[in-house]
């Protein structure tokens, strides 16, 4: 088989892969000036490329008079339908099925993306009202799944984004800071009938010996009365040993994927 020297290669097309990787792992959307930096470019030549692809309706603004970019059409749609497939899913639909019927309650998995989450596992508990599957896309930013994205910056950039945040929710932001804090401290973010009346949550990122992008999280919701404030912290504990087992699943699961054939490392 004939192989290109790598000199042959379309630098432009490279640096827009390299863009568009970077923004459909990013657990937030970006800016020109972020991806430049973050990227080593610049900022004329990101420019350029982002508009490109916006207008090829691969990126899209968050909202019209935003600055901000996120994946959009058909390379948003190729990325979630490919994680759904993906090692996350297997990995944690075992563990998920353990929780949910050990606590009766409805357990899920998935990633984040540019400000979306995606849901690729969940165990819908018995008589549970709130729809809840597998393909879903959840705003980053509400209840504990956004104190679980925050909590994963450092303490500077978390202020200074959890306005945006706390727009949503019923809490103070002094409040809602000293949740981020006890976030940080325990590794499980609460909600307590935050994002929806009568719903109550709490969710734990997937440990890695990396920053991980994409950002993974394992999280458990149930109504508000049989998750109050005893029951949210009793289960702390067994939500952060859920993540570390779906971790280490995960691990085994890529290995044995790289190692099938016709995968390379």
């Amino acid at each position: 088989m004939f192989i290109r020297p790598n000199n042959s290669l379309v630098p432009s097309l490279e640096r827009a892969y390299r863009l568009l990787d970077h923004l459909v792992r990013s657990p937030w959307p970006l800016g020109i000036s972020a991806l430049a930096r973050d990227l080593g470019l610049g900022k004329s030549s990101v420019h350029a490329l982002v508009h490109t692809l916006s207008h090829l309706d691969f990126l899209e603004k968050v909202t019209k008079d935003s600055r901000l970019f996120q994946p959009a059409g058909p390379l948003w749609e190729f990325w979630k339908h490919s994680q759904l497939a993906g090692p996350l899913s297997q990995a944690a639909r075992p563990f998920l099925a353990d929780f949910s019927v050990k606590h009766q309650l409805t357990t899920l998995a998935g990633l984040f993306s540019a400000g979306r989450v995606l849901v690729v596992a969940v165990v819908v508990a018995p008589g549970f009202g709130v729809a809840a599957y597998s393909g879903q896309v959840l705003p980053a930013g509400i209840g504990a799944l956004g104190k679980l994205l925050l909590a994963s910056l450092n303490p500077d950039q978390a202020r200074r984004l959890a306005p945006a945040i706390l727009a949503r929710g019923p809490l103070t932001k002094k409040n809602y800071l000293a949740e981020l804090e006890s976030t940080r401290t325990t590794g499980v973010a609460l909600d307590r009938e935050e994002y929806l009346p009568g719903v109550s949550a709490l969710a734990a990122a997937l440990p890695s010996e990396t920053k991980a992008r994409p950002l993974r999280a394992v999280w458990a919701v149930g109504l508000a009365p049989a998750l109050d404030r005893a029951r949210l912290k009793e289960l702390t504990p067994e939500l952060r040993s859920l993540a570390a087992q779906v971790a280490a699943a995960l691990a085994e699961e890529e290995d044995r994927r790289l190692a099938a054939p016709g995968q390379t490392k």
